[in-house]
């Protein structure tokens, strides 16, 4: 099922939205942003976000690996973040850890494809409640 949830994710192409991804592997095969981007979308089904705290106006890069299963390998880290007070930077990385730890506990970890582990072991993705432009 779960990879059914996955493919269907894909074949929509998983390309809306204010979670972006990005492969940090040296070589980037032409599908690695395809699985990039449909993990992406499906971390940000599992994110929440107060649209009105200080934290909302935070976009936060996190980084994480996977193991081969599609579980966490190691924690979540945070890698950048827009200006916000240290209590909100704090908060959206909570909040985007958060997201990560649910839908990777989901099920026993994320359903991607093992024959293509080198394209999704190392993720880094952007979580912004801002919508384009900002506001």
């Amino acid at each position: 099922m779960r990879n059914v949830a996955f493919l269907l994710c894909v074949v929509v192409a998983c390309l809306s939205g204010a979670v972006s991804a990005r492969t940090l592997s040296q070589s980037q095969p032409a599908d690695s942003e395809v699985f990039q981007t449909a993990l992406a979308q499906t971390i940000r089904r599992c994110w929440v976000v107060d649209p009105g705290s200080e934290a909302s106006k935070v976009a936060v890069t996190i980084a994480f690996s996977l193991a081969s299963d599609g579980t966490l390998s190691d924690a979540p880290r945070l890698v950048s973040a827009t200006e916000g007070s240290e209590d909100a930077v704090k908060a959206a990385f909570e909040s985007a850890r958060r997201a990560i730890l649910r839908c990777g506990g989901m099920d026993g970890g994320f359903a991607l494809p093992p024959a293509r582990y080198e394209e999704w072991r190392e993720v880094e993705i952007t979580f912004d409640a801002q919508p384009e432009g900002g506001q």
